[in-house]
């Protein structure tokens, strides 16, 4: 999240004006919630992950693991609107998947 100032960024509210903040990269984790599929889940359960988000709270994604029958995962991510657009969300998804094969990320040109 180093990279990307979005994914570090809350909005607050300060006499009726939206304000962003950009959060240290060492104040901001991404955590990952674990869902495994061998066992029986409830739709409550399942329906837990997308949720509202608070705007004034980082990160403004989560991201979630679902464990198949058989050892295929499936990735989940949401992310609030506010930070992302299908340009964004491509450079994501590319970013993501460099971090999977270990590579590291050059620097962002423009934020």
């Amino acid at each position: 999240m180093a990279c990307h100032e979005s994914l570090r960024t809350s909005f607050i509210t300060v006499a009726d004006e939206t304000q962003c903040r950009i959060h240290d990269p060492n104040d901001v984790a991404l955590t990952i919630e674990y869902f495994n599929m061998e066992k029986v889940e409830t739709k409550q359960e399942k329906q837990n992950f997308i949720r509202p988000f608070d705007l004034s709270q980082v990160p403004l994604i989560r991201s979630g693991l679902l464990t198949h029958p058989g050892g295929n995962h499936t990735w989940l991510v949401d992310i609030h609107h506010i930070l992302s657009d299908g340009t964004s969300d491509t450079i994501f998804t590319e970013d993501f998947m460099s971090l999977d094969k270990g590579e590291k990320l050059s620097p962002l040109r423009i934020q």
